[in-house]
């Protein structure tokens, strides 16, 4: 359950360009070693201040890098937030936000969500984002908290809730 493999190396590869751009360290922290840590940290710096892709797309004006269109549509379509990873059907992993409003049916990039939280019935922080007409989350995952069987139950039951009044998406434009 992965996006195109074209479009995800498209993707990977203009946001991290776009996240490590934006990226200023944090002084009350030490400096982040790992590239995936600064990722994330610039990812937190844009959800709080989304003006930053524009000015990224200012500097890119003067035409020397080319600009991949869909891939600046996806990156401006994050969604930030703290979600319940509930299970996988066959064509998609259940994504509940804890808010409990509504979930998306999403896609990986590379790689399965399952192997990269080691499995299902979790709570977790991530970025989803609108590409190719699906829900793919931005594979920077944050805080997994794995769910015992009587909150998994309870997820369940309001999946079904929100399925059932239309407030669960598989397919963003239907």
């Amino acid at each position: 359950m992965v996006i195109d493999k074209a479009i995800a190396g498209r993707f990977i590869s203009e946001y991290k360009k776009f996240l490590l751009a934006i990226y200023r360290p944090d002084p009350a922290l030490p400096e982040p070693q790992r590239v995936i840590e600064k990722l994330a940290a610039a990812r937190t710096r844009f959800v709080s201040n989304r003006g930053l892709l524009d000015e990224y797309l200012r500097d890119l004006e003067d035409g020397t890098e080319s600009i991949d269109r869909q891939i600046i549509l996806a990156i401006r379509s994050l969604e930030f937030s703290r979600w319940v990873y509930l299970r996988d059907l066959k064509s998609y992993s259940i994504f509940l936000e804890v808010g409990g409003e509504y979930g998306y049916g999403i896609l990986g990039l590379n790689d399965e969500i399952k192997a990269i939280t080691g499995g299902p019935g979790v709570f977790l922080e991530s970025g989803v984002v609108v590409l190719d007409n699906q829900y793919v989350c931005d594979g920077l995952i944050a805080t997994a908290v794995y769910l015992g069987r009587n909150m998994r139950n309870s997820w369940n039951e309001l999946y079904k809730e929100l399925k059932q009044s239309g407030n669960f998406k598989v397919h963003p434009l239907r």
